[in-house]
C-alpha cells in the first residue's frame, strides 16, 4: 500500500501528462494525490507506533489511498 502505489501513481501523473502532449511540472492535483498516499502510509503504520485501532486505522488508510488515486 506503500512505495508501490506511490511509484504506480508517479509514473501514471508524469505519463499522463507526456502522453497527451504536455510537459512537467505536474498540476497541484499531482501533489494532493501524492500527499494523500503519504498519508495513508502513515495511516498504515500508526498501530505499530502508538495505542490506535488497527481496523481505524487501516480503514483511514484505505480512504485516503482511494482518494490518492481519485483526483
Amino acid at each position: 500500500m506503500g512505495g508501490i502505489g506511490t511509484a504506480v501513481l508517479a509514473v501514471l501523473s508524469i505519463a499522463g501528462l507526456l502522453h497527451a502532449g504536455l510537459t512537467l511540472p505536474v498540476g497541484y492535483e499531482v501533489y494532493v494525490a501524492i500527499f494523500f498516499r503519504l498519508i495513508s502510509v502513515f495511516l498504515r503504520i500508526l498501530p505499530e507506533l502508538a495505542e490506535i485501532s488497527a481496523i481505524a486505522s487501516h480503514v483511514s488508510a484505505s480512504i485516503f489511498w482511494a482518494a490518492g488515486f481519485g483526483l
